[in-house]
């Protein structure tokens, strides 16, 4: 493993996670994104991985993927890419609808799902819109 993405690892890892990187092809300290207002918002320490045919950002202060500039500060051209994930509820959608040809909402299990139904209210009054 690299050193520079062994820095990165408690963001991305479990204990027994066997990680295996390309060279970094890019890495900026102190990085900032575009906001959805035009603000600036602070990444912290930021590199560019690759994992097999994937590329792979990341990054040591936890934020929304606000903008594509997150990428292409890095020199990863978005626009050339067949698929692009970003692990964000709805922020990212100003900036990356503008360039997809497609946006499909992923839900995982936790309390940030964007499917209200299948979390466990279990202290409001049903019926309760949007929920019920």
């Amino acid at each position: 493993m690299q050193p520079p993405a062994f820095r990165f690892c408690p963001l991305i890892c479990q204990i027994g996670t066997e990680l295996q990187f390309r060279p970094v092809s890019a890495i900026l300290h102190d990085m900032e994104t575009t906001g959805n207002a035009g603000t600036s918002v602070p990444l912290g320490n930021v590199a560019l991985v690759t994992a097999g045919t994937v590329d792979v950002v990341l990054v040591t202060l936890r934020t929304q993927a606000f903008n594509i500039d997150l990428f292409t500060k890095l020199g990863c051209d978005v626009r050339r890419k067949r698929l692009v994930v970003v692990k964000s509820a709805q922020h990212f959608y100003a900036s990356y609808a503008e360039i997809a040809s497609q946006v499909i909402y992923v839900s995982a299990p936790g309390s940030a799902s964007p499917d209200w139904k299948t979390l466990p209210y279990r202290k409001i009054t049903h019926p309760k819109w949007p929920i019920s």
